[in-house]
């Protein structure tokens, strides 16, 4: 798993499921796998779905490996 921090939301964002349970600047855990990585200006990103958000924590440091 990877924790991140949400910088941004797309318009559709949650449009099946309009709860709106993370909003931008929650700290959130998604699957290793997910999403697609890139870099802008040399900062790792990580473009998502948006059901791919498996929690949101309040801490990222009380997150950590198995």
């Amino acid at each position: 798993s990877l924790v991140g921090k949400v910088i941004s939301k797309g318009p559709e964002c949650y449009s099946r499921n309009p709860s709106h349970w993370c909003k931008i600047g929650d700290w959130v855990v998604i699957p290793g796998n997910a999403g697609l990585p890139l870099k802008y200006r040399d900062v790792p990103l990580r473009i998502i779905n948006d059901d791919h958000v498996q929690a949101v924590t309040p801490d990222p440091t009380y997150i950590t490996r198995c």
